[in-house]
């Protein structure tokens, strides 16, 4: 009987790799599962407690026996699929990427995934397997295609990382892709731009003179740079002056966003992103940095007029946004306005961080 019980809780794991974890996105519902699992393990035990009088022990080891019969064969079902079926295998690759892409993961503890991409392609071509659902293209050719105006390729579930806070960026519909993207023209016109040209170039002024202040010493240009660009970011997203330029101080954010990026950096697959992220002392420096986020959105917000009075009636680009989003209920208004900070702020800043 025993037997019997755990052979038919194996075929259930392997029947529902079959017939829906394989047919469906589920990396958003990872969470939900672990509670389910949990809760399923819980009530069984009660019940051989209470209503049998097992006692704790052998509850436990009864419940605990079909449980891991299912997830063994879930899991080898899996296995079976990316070792021998799955289409991506033709494709040249570390063993070891086929089974999981935390193998890729668990390369990066040094945040030195570029360095580690070139050495696989050195090895094995512009096309490289380095994940169970996961390639690495180099080719040229693959531009146009992927990225092109009539791309037939849509983004990966890496993309929800973050959601619901879904950008412009982030967003995997091409339709709301098409929408966000018009909210976003206004604020890239070329009157737009031509005032924000303003700004650079008084903060570019501000920059060669505390490098001149130098004369002629050693300068840790990263670490100027790296005030220059959040001073630009701060002035161009929402009409604030962190005023790093002018104290040569880094201020606190700017640790807040490197240690936030840090989680991102070991590309882990999205499942386990949503729920490291979420256990407190381990997705700290992320939730760290999406609180910052919510700060300067709400500092914008609550200064919509001064920033409007201070720049000359010229808009900033989180200005344009919200005064897109003005007659937008306030539910979605929060959460595509968060989306769209995180957006302003990783995309003005952290794509001319200095690193190395």
């Amino acid at each position: 009987m025993a037997l019997m019980t755990l052979l038919l809780t194996c075929s259930a794991g392997a029947a529902s790799h079959v017939l829906y974890f394989h047919r469906f996105e589920c990396h958003m519902h990872a969470t939900k599962y672990l509670n389910v699992l949990l809760l399923v393990f819980v009530a069984n035990v009660i019940v051989l407690t209470k209503a049998y009088n097992v006692s704790l022990v052998p509850a436990i080891t009864t419940t605990t026996a079909p449980l891991l019969s299912y997830l063994t064969g879930l899991y080898a079902s899996l296995m079976v699929y990316r070792l021998f079926l799955n289409p991506l295998n033709r494709y040249p690759g570390p063993y070891a990427a086929r089974i999981s892409s935390l193998w890729w993961s668990f390369q990066l503890g040094k945040s030195d995934g570029y360095l580690k991409l070139k050495d696989l392609h050195d090895g094995y071509g512009p096309i490289v397997r380095i994940g169970s659902s996961d390639l690495s293209i180099i080719d040229p050719d693959f531009m146009e295609p992927t990225f092109g105006l009539h791309a037939l390729s849509s983004k990966s579930y890496w993309y929800d990382n973050d959601k619901p806070y879904s950008s412009m960026h982030t967003t995997r519909s091409r339709a709301l892709h098409d929408k966000r993207r018009r909210v976003w023209a206004p604020a890239f016109s070329d009157k737009a731009l031509r005032d924000y040209e303003t700004t650079i170039d008084r903060y570019n002024e501000t920059l060669v003179q505390r490098i001149t202040d130098f004369h002629g010493g050693p300068v840790n240009v990263r670490k100027w740079f790296n005030l220059w660009s959040f001073d630009v970011m701060g002035q161009l997203a929402f009409g604030k002056d962190y005023g790093m330029l002018e104290s040569g101080e880094k201020h606190a954010a700017l640790g807040l966003l490197s240690e936030g990026m840090q989680p991102l950096a070991l590309m882990l697959p999205t499942w386990m992103f949503r729920i490291l992220t979420q256990i407190p002392f381990l997705g700290a420096g992320f939730q760290k940095f999406v609180k910052f986020c919510i700060q300067e959105l709400s500092w914008r917000v609550e200064n919509a007029n001064v920033v409007a009075k201070g720049k000359d009636g010229r808009l900033d680009i989180m200005g344009w946004i919200l005064k897109a989003y003005q007659d937008v209920d306030k539910p979605q208004r929060e959460t595509l306005l968060q989306a769209d900070t995180r957006l302003i702020i990783v995309a003005g800043y952290a794509t001319v961080l200095m690193t190395r």
